[in-house]
């Protein structure tokens, strides 16, 4: 019994440990382009994952259909994020990474506290090994209870085949096509909505 309840106590604190240290606001980074056409401007926020960059991929793809689109592009991490004037964005992409079943602490913060959501598009990239359900419903919850409008909502897969049909390619450029594809698709539909209502 004593031994039990110490490989158990050993079990919650290495899990707690690890949440904390994944949890963890991460390097503050910055990446901001704009075409001499653009007129309107997006922000792809994302936290990095400590051990794999498939966030920090799969928005550089996003932001590069936006580009192609015409839009103002500002890539940043959360902490670079919070430095920003938000109020001067058209649209804004979130892309949250799934720990213990829940979108990452520092996307879910900077919905609720920072960014200036209300009334304005969104689209939700829920990211994970391949578990990802119940972690996109809660952001999906957060963007709605700040205002957002949300248009889309995805999930990309780091194991899980992110598409059944490409089984020979690797799961990470699939996830990274998949996304571009997504952003080019919005990007274009909310620059037609532009155009009629004026």
């Amino acid at each position: 019994m004593r031994k039990s309840l110490t490989v158990l106590i050993l079990l919650l604190a290495t899990w707690g440990g690890l949440t904390l240290f994944v949890e963890k606001d991460g390097e503050s980074i910055l990446h901001a382009s704009a075409p001499q056409e653009a007129q309107q401007k997006v922000l792809i926020t994302y936290s990095p994952d400590p051990f794999y960059n498939l966030d920090e991929r799969v928005c550089d793809h996003m932001g590069a259909a936006f580009r192609e689109n015409q839009w103002g592009v500002t890539m940043a991490t959360v902490g670079a994020a919070r430095r920003l004037d938000l109020e001067r964005y058209d649209a804004f992409v979130f892309c949250a990474n799934t720990y213990n079943w829940s979108p990452d602490w520092a996307i879910g913060k900077f919905i609720r506290q920072s960014a200036p959501i209300a009334g304005k598009p969104v689209m939700a990239i829920t990211l994970g090994s391949g578990s990802t359900a119940r972690a996109q419903r809660r952001l999906e919850q957060k963007i709605q209870e700040a205002g957002g409008v949300l248009l889309e909502s995805k999930s990309l897969w780091l194991w899980r085949p992110n598409d059944e049909h490409r089984m020979e390619e690797e799961n990470v450029t699939v996830a990274c096509d998949l996304a571009a594809a997504w952003a080019d698709s919005l990007a274009k539909s909310l620059l037609d909505q532009r155009v009629s209502v004026q």
